[in-house]
């Protein structure tokens, strides 16, 4: 395809939000550890979610160790769920071929008291701002 059949050139872009762009906002955080867990790609995961499963509201010493701990489960509940629907997919029994859904366990504080909530996430690999393959981490409903 040449310049001149291309749908749009660059004089018609007006606006690019990027990933770059989503990181330094703070509206994707990155999860540095994806690749101790078997990750591939460099994986974020949206604010809404980091804050449902991995925040962690209650002041507490051990903060960074309850935050890695957290991103740990989130990961470990994604890579464990990238394997068995890639083996689905092998076997043609897959219903979403480009997104992984998945549930993680995380603790609660709701009036300083620890309950256990079951939140839904899902995960698509696609393009990063270069066309690399990434990974993002999703609450249900948010794309």
């Amino acid at each position: 395809m040449s310049d001149h059949d291309a749908l749009f050139t660059n004089a018609d872009l007006i606006y690019a939000y990027t990933r770059s762009d989503a990181l330094m906002d703070g509206v994707l955080i990155a999860l540095p550890n994806a690749e101790s867990w078997g990750f591939k790609v460099p994986v974020a995961i949206t604010a809404s979610a980091y804050a449902e499963c991995i925040a962690w509201n209650a002041p507490d010493p051990k903060l960074e160790s309850i935050l890695r701990v957290r991103e740990d489960m989130v990961l470990l509940a994604a890579i464990n769920e990238a394997k068995a629907h890639r083996k689905r997919q092998l076997k043609g029994s897959v219903e979403r071929p480009d997104r992984v859904d998945f549930e993680v366990e995380t603790v609660v504080l709701p009036d300083g008291i620890a309950d256990v909530c079951k939140v839904n996430l899902y995960m698509v690999i696609g393009p990063g701002d270069a066309g690399e393959p990434v990974g993002t981490i999703m609450l249900i409903g948010e794309d």
